[in-house]
């Protein structure tokens, strides 16, 4: 296995944390489900390569279809102080658990938020390419599953991340919120944004 790869500690800390991931599975909707099977079965290909072609980011745009199919997203206090709080037909609307359109409220050029992944797909994908040509599915879900959720924030907010890399010595069995801790990105707690049918990546 490649050196410095984050994904776990050692086999024990694995040992714990398969178990909590089946115990966690409930959380997971149907469409998630379906990319972990997927993204497991793709790595099994023998011919998958992501050096052919485009591949490269055929594959990480799978592993973020498979975090922005989550049913919520998180939203942070920038967001929420600016975008949501004064505006009283939007904070209503999520809290009565509304689906909504991510591209009429957050997602656009003409936005000041957008939909940012809290583990980038570079940082996962070099984990999941790294179990190999039979990668168990078990391994493929606790490193999807640890992923982080999207969130939403602000285009200022979004300057103050890292682009494609966690925080040293970061792996899958420590907090996905560690890249925003780092950057002092904060996220409203109990505040979450239901998304419709369509997915924007």
């Amino acid at each position: 296995m490649e050196k410095n790869i984050p994904i776990l500690d050692n086999e024990e800390v694995w040992a714990s944390k398969v178990i909590d991931d089946y115990n966690r599975k409930m959380h997971l909707n149907a469409p998630q489900l379906m990319w972990i099977d997927v993204i497991t079965a793709v790595l099994a290909q023998p011919t998958f390569d992501v050096k052919i072609g485009n591949m490269g980011y055929v594959f990480k745009n799978m592993i973020a279809k498979f975090v922005s199919s989550a049913d919520y997203y998180k939203v942070s206090t920038g967001v929420f102080n600016s975008m949501i709080k004064n505006n009283l037909e939007l904070y209503q609307l999520i809290l009565n658990d509304a689906p909504l359109n991510m591209k009429k409220y957050f997602y656009g050029k003409d936005k000041p938020s957008l939909l940012e992944h809290m583990v980038p797909t570079s940082v996962i994908a070099k984990s999941l390419l790294a179990l190999g040509k039979e990668p168990e599915k078990e391994r493929v879900s606790f490193i999807l599953r640890n992923s982080g959720e999207v969130a939403i924030i602000l285009r200022t907010e979004d300057k103050l991340l890292s682009k494609s890399k966690m925080p040293e010595n970061w792996n899958f069995s420590d907090s996905y919120y560690a890249r925003y801790l780092e950057a002092g990105v904060t996220l409203e707690e109990g505040i979450s944004v239901k998304r419709n049918d369509l997915i924007y990546r």
